[in-house]
C-alpha cells in the first residue's frame, strides 16, 4: 500500500514548465532492448573540452515536456550535465548503455545518481550492480531495499546521501536503518533529516540540492 501511494506522488515531482533552451531530447538504440529516450541539459557556457559532473535522475516517462522538479527553474545554471531518463527502472543493462553513450559524447568528471520515493529501489539496485561507474547516490528520500551485506558492500566505493523529512515517518525510519547498516559495512553515508519536512522536499529544488551534490564530487 505504501509503495502504491508513493508512486502516486511521483507525478508531483515532474514539473510542467518553461523548457530550458539547453534541454534536448535524444533516443538511444540498445541491442535487444526497446529504444531509450532521455533528456539532457547542458550547463551555461558549456565547453566540450571541460569535464563535468553528470546527474542522472528520473524523467521522460510519458511526456517530453515535463521537467524534473529537483533540477530547479534554471537547471542550466548549476554547472552540471543533467540527464532525465526512465533507465533507472529498466535495469543495469539499459543504464550501462546510457552511461556508455554519455561517455562517448562528453568528458565526464563523475556520474551521480538521484532517486526519490518508490523509484529509489531501482536506483540503489543499479548502483550496487554498476558501483564502479558512479561517484555518489542520493535518495530524496530513498534507501536500498535489501539488507544483504554482500550486495550493500558494493557501495563502499560510493558516497551515499539520504535526505528525508522529519515528518516522513516511514521513510525516515528506513533511512536511519540503512544508515546504521551501511556505516557498519564501512560505507561513506550521510543523512540529513529536514526539520518539519514531509515526503516531497520541494524547497531542495535547484540550488539547495546542488549545494549538497557538489560536496559529493
Amino acid at each position: 500500500m505504501r509503495i502504491t501511494k508513493t508512486r502516486c506522488l511521483l507525478g508531483a515531482l515532474l514539473l510542467a514548465s518553461q523548457i530550458s533552451a539547453q534541454r534536448k531530447v535524444a533516443t538511444l538504440a540498445i541491442s535487444g532492448e526497446n529504444n531509450l529516450r532521455y533528456a539532457y541539459t547542458l550547463p551555461d557556457d558549456y565547453d566540450p573540452h571541460k569535464a563535468y559532473p553528470v546527474l542522472i535522475a528520473p524523467g521522460m516517462g510519458r511526456d517530453d515536456t515535463t521537467v524534473n522538479l529537483f533540477f530547479g527553474p534554471r537547471p542550466e545554471q548549476h554547472g552540471w550535465i543533467l540527464i532525465e531518463s526512465v533507465a533507472l527502472i529498466r535495469g543495469a543493462k539499459v543504464m550501462q548503455a546510457l552511461l556508455d553513450e554519455l561517455k562517448r559524447n562528453y568528458t565526464i568528471e563523475g556520474f551521480h545518481f538521484l532517486g526519490y520515493s518508490a523509484n529509489s529501489a531501482g536506483e540503489f539496485d543499479i548502483a550496487m550492480e554498476l558501483a564502479s561507474e558512479f561517484t555518489s547516490v542520493t535518495g530524496l528520500p530513498g534507501h536500498p531495499r535489501t539488507t544483504d551485506s554482500k550486495k550493500l558492500q558494493r557501495l563502499k566505493s560510493l558516497k551515499i546521501q539520504f535526505i528525508v523529512g522529519e515528518n516522513d515517518s516511514w521513510w525516515k525510519k528506513q533511512a536511519l536503518n540503512s544508515q546504521k547498516t551501511l556505516e557498519s559495512l564501512g560505507v561513506d553515508v550521510r543523512l540529513q533529516i529536514v526539520k518539519d519536512g514531509g515526503h516531497i522536499l520541494r524547497h531542495y529544488a535547484g540550488a539547495p540540492l546542488f549545494k549538497i551534490l557538489n560536496t559529493l564530487r
